[in-house]
């Protein structure tokens, strides 16, 4: 008899030789009979349409990041949805920023909307700017519970990692708290990306790690422009007052809850 471990390898075997036998097949016929291949078709159908859009303004990235919130409140991580439409060609934009700056030139309009204002200036804290909550926490709340998960989750907080506010806190199936979640970056990248517009901040030059803390990732992505850090602590700010009374309803959304376990029990 096969040993579990023997049969489970060709469980993802298979279809992984299957799928590398199918695309290699296509792409042979492709290059055969149509002269191209895959990574041509995609980069004309798929990749010049969608930087087409993201050049056009925030209003495509608010879009993508408003549903891919959404899908995190319920569980599914924001990144399957936008890490595969916008951020590779956010990603590309930054790419360009870089190489222009290097080269002495002039960052273009078209590509002031990148991915670096996403991760600077939007996902403060990590998706849904949840650094903010954590500070609300320490300071407002009554929530014997959720101070407890603030204080173990502050230090990945500043960090950007925030899975253990998403699934702890928790922010999934918590109404309240998904709609600060859900408009806080998208409310960001609007008004950030109007700042740039504006020449009231400088555009982002740099591709910063995610994992830089707040203020020094606007100041490293901005080219150490003393104003897109005062913006950036002004954002910490704003969040908090946004994310403070949707805190407060959930806390005592979730009292109601105890006080019924209580009563039944």
């Amino acid at each position: 008899m096969c040993p579990p471990a023997v049969s489970n390898s060709f469980n993802v075997m298979i279809p992984m030789l299957l799928n590398l036998s199918i695309f290699a097949v296509a792409a042979a016929l492709l290059a055969v009979f149509a002269g191209t291949d895959l990574c041509t078709i995609i980069s004309t159908c798929i990749s010049n349409p969608l930087k087409s859009i993201m050049n056009a303004g925030p209003w495509a990235v608010i879009l993508i990041y408003t549903l891919a919130n959404l899908l995190f409140c319920v569980g599914i991580h924001q990144s399957t949805i936008s890490g595969a439409t916008v951020e590779p060609i956010l990603t590309m934009l930054i790419v360009d920023n870089m190489a222009t700056f290097a080269a002495g030139g002039t960052i273009q309009p078209d590509h002031y909307m990148n991915m670096q204002i996403v991760n600077s200036f939007a996902l403060i804290g990590g998706s849904g700017c949840t650094l903010m909550l954590l500070l609300d926490t320490f300071l407002f709340s009554k929530n014997k519970a959720s101070k407890t998960v603030a204080k173990m989750a502050i230090v990945p907080g500043l960090f950007n990692i925030n899975e253990p506010v998403i699934y702890g806190y928790p922010v999934v199936y918590n109404l309240p708290l998904m709609i600060p979640f859900v408009l806080l970056p998208d409310l960001f990248i609007g008004i950030t990306y109007g700042l740039t517009c504006a020449g009231i901040i400088s555009p982002c030059i740099a591709q910063v790690p995610w994992t830089m803390p707040p203020v020094i990732n606007a100041l490293l992505a901005t080219g150490f422009d003393w104003r897109a850090g005062v913006w950036q602590a002004l954002e910490l700010v704003i969040g908090m007052v946004v994310y403070l009374p949707f805190m407060r309803i959930s806390e005592k959304a979730i009292a109601k809850q105890e006080a019924l376990a209580e009563q039944n029990a």
